[in-house]
């Protein structure tokens, strides 16, 4: 019985770091998990590129991922472009550049996730995404 409660008292902490146990509750290994997030979004619309970081601001190594840039128009409607990310060691970063197809003149929403399809197991999960806004056709203020 003492075993269960342990095992169930375990799995239902939420923490940074994965915590095994051997049958007697004592600690076997500890791992730390990675932490991906887009730290920033540039336009460069003269060559139709997006460049944009992902960092690790975990305090586990990430493998490589794919990242994902999708530009929505009003309707919601867009493209959605993929990118290769190597591994990161905690702290790191790698700035990626995508080229973004010719669009006609409106207002777009760029939003770049880091993992995009969640493969990459973290500590939080809910912050991989930044957004900007793109104006083609218009002058920035």
């Amino acid at each position: 019985m003492k075993q269960i409660l342990l095992l169930v008292l375990g799995l239902l902490i939420i923490s940074t770091q994965s915590i095994a146990a051997n049958k007697d509750g004592k600690v076997l290994a500890k791992q730390s998990f990675p932490d991906l997030v887009v730290t920033n979004i540039k336009i460069d619309q003269e060559h139709n590129k997006i460049i944009y970081s992902v960092k690790n601001q975990g305090r586990g190594i990430a493998d490589p991922s794919v990242s994902s840039v999708d530009i929505l128009n009003d309707q919601k409607m867009g493209k959605s472009l993929k990118n290769s990310i190597p591994s990161l060691p905690p702290g790191r970063s790698y700035t990626a550049t995508i080229n973004y197809p010719v669009m006609t003149k409106g207002k777009y929403q760029v939003k770049a996730t880091a993992d995009y399809n969640n493969f990459i197991g973290e500590s939080d999960e809910l912050n991989n995404s930044n957004t900007m806004s793109l104006s083609i056709g218009f002058k920035l203020k």
